[in-house]
């Protein structure tokens, strides 16, 4: 195994980011990672809500992983964020935000439990396949670059 290598972390290290209307009021809103934050579940996502004079509402956090990730409108300026929080290798918890303006509640557990992954039932794992069969487009580029720039070459998906 090799030694922990700062710079090596740090040159590896991803932002992360994913644009869409996640409060349902017709505006494109961001969504921004960091890959440290993340493991095999998913990662802590700052979600900043476009206002009307195009600038961003201070951020508010949720916890997902871009591909069990749902955004499900209410009503205008409103929406219900479904995501899966990976449990073990064979479950995990259906988690549900709500959304509203520019808030999003804490997290909510649904009380549903998908047995989805590895060696898990076959009819959980069509409604999850169903449920997240989309998702935002999410893209990547080196947190370095932008940092030290504030621009970066931007590439599809998450890693």
């Amino acid at each position: 195994m090799r030694p922990f290598d700062r710079r090596r972390v740090e040159a590896d290290t991803r932002l992360i980011r994913a644009v869409a209307d996640f409060n349902n009021d017709g505006r494109p809103d961001l969504a921004l990672s960091v890959s440290t934050s993340w493991g095999n579940a998913g990662g802590v996502w700052h979600v900043y809500f476009r206002l009307a004079d195009g600038s961003y509402a201070a951020p508010q956090l949720a916890f997902w992983h871009p591909w069990a990730l749902r955004i499900v409108p209410v009503a205008d300026g409103e929406t219900r964020i479904i995501t899966y929080w990976h449990g073990s290798a064979q479950e995990g918890d259906l988690v549900a935000y709500d959304v509203a303006g520019c808030e999003i509640s804490e997290a909510k557990a649904t009380g549903l439990i998908l047995r989805a992954g590895d060696g898990g039932d076959e009819a959980d794992r069509r409604l999850y396949d169903i449920l997240f069969s989309s998702w935002p487009p999410v893209e990547h580029c080196r947190l370095k670059d932008f940092l030290r720039r504030r621009d970066c070459r931007w590439h599809k998906g998450y890693y």
